[in-house]
């Protein structure tokens, strides 16, 4: 006589399956928002690397540091980096009204000379959005630069970017360009506070 499975043992047996599936669902439903959390804290991460790779290259790259001071800072230099592989860039760190979004601007001329016929020379990189501070302080030897950027719902970066300058270089630039107090620094580390 041959025995099968009771309608009761075949209940049971779906009952307990369908108890498994249930956790299996709920941890892999776990797994995937536990990824999504690190997916986007990584992209933050990576975002505040990037500005600030990009902005620590532009200032230890450059002559020069202009910096205007209003609601936000407006930072215009002279700088050996480039994104756009052109030789001696202007560029331009402002936060744009209403949007509140950080640009960098990159030309071959400087922004004042920005006209409708000349517009395509002038590269504008969006860096970050929904800025709420964004100031950049000099100290008064011109040996740091300090970076405060507040944007909405994140975290406020504080930097302070040392920069030396060269020995020979300073010499060299007291000789010929007495007014003048800065040249070409050497990358030192970045100090995070």
């Amino acid at each position: 006589m041959k025995r099968g499975f009771s309608l009761v043992e075949l209940i049971i047996s779906i009952f307990l399956l369908g108890i498994i599936v249930t956790f299996l669902y709920s941890s892999l439903s776990a797994l995937e928002q536990s990824n999504k959390i690190l997916s986007t804290a990584e992209q933050k991460l990576q975002i505040k690397d990037k500005l600030l790779n990009i902005l620590y290259d532009d200032i230890f790259l450059s002559d020069s540091l202009t910096l205007k001071t209003g609601e936000f800072t407006t930072a215009s230099l002279q700088t050996k980096n480039s994104i756009y592989q052109i030789n001696m860039p202007y560029v331009t760190w402002l936060v744009t009204q209403p949007k509140h979004d950080l640009m960098r601007i990159e030309s071959i001329y400087p922004i004042g000379k920005m006209k409708p016929q000349n517009e395509h020379y002038f590269h504008i990189s969006k860096v970050a959005d929904h800025v709420e501070h964004f100031e950049i302080y000099q100290s008064k030897k011109r040996d740091k630069v300090l970076l405060y950027l507040k944007r909405a719902e994140q975290p406020t970066l504080i930097y302070e970017l040392p920069k030396p300058l060269s020995v020979k270089k300073k010499k060299i630039q007291k000789k010929s360009h007495k007014k003048e107090k800065e040249s070409n620094p050497i990358h030192p580390q970045i100090r995070v506070r």
